[in-house]
């Protein structure tokens, strides 16, 4: 897993991540932020599955990843928040 062009998929999955997070309340800059930790978590969890050479079950894989990025934009919101 190294780095990849940027190219039309890239940009669609920007627009999609930043659609998603309409409503939030964040700002743009919170928001590049989430979508930037989701994808670290993401390669984290993977490179976590392929050093274990033991596949998770896809759907706790999913609800694991989803619980965290909802706690670390949560967290970053509250803090944001407080005078």
């Amino acid at each position: 897993m190294g780095k990849h062009a940027t190219g039309p998929n890239t940009l669609a999955y920007l627009e999609r991540g930043l659609t998603a997070l309409d409503g939030s309340g964040l700002d743009a800059g919170a928001k590049l932020h989430c979508l930037a930790m989701l994808n670290a978590m993401t390669m984290a969890f993977a490179l976590n599955e392929q050093e274990q050479q033991q596949p998770q079950d896809s759907a706790a894989l999913f609800t694991q990843l989803e619980t965290a990025t909802t706690r670390t934009c949560q967290l970053r919101w509250t803090k944001r928040q407080r005078p």
